[in-house]
């Protein structure tokens, strides 16, 4: 089974993953370490609380990974752990 994936960022630091696979749609978010990073770089770079901060959001392309849905949250969130 082919499952759709992608990988949500602020900047370039990875936040979660979300699934799609038929009807199932599902999220993972990455472990806190990645959102301490995250609050931490919005804070030096001044953004932390503002517009800014949603701005710098992005999400990756959707690309193709065999598995269900939830054997590719999983194996995607520790590739990126």
């Amino acid at each position: 089974m082919t499952t759709k994936f992608q990988v949500v960022y602020w900047r370039d630091i990875p936040a979660q993953v979300k699934v799609r696979s038929g009807g199932t749609r599902l999220s993972r978010s990455l472990g806190a370490r990645f959102q301490q990073a995250i609050d931490q770089a919005a804070m030096i770079a001044g953004k932390a609380g503002s517009e800014e901060y949603l701005g710098e959001w992005r999400t990756g392309a959707w690309r193709d990974r065999e598995g269900s849905a939830d054997e590719t949250a999983e194996a995607i969130c520790a590739e990126l752990e």
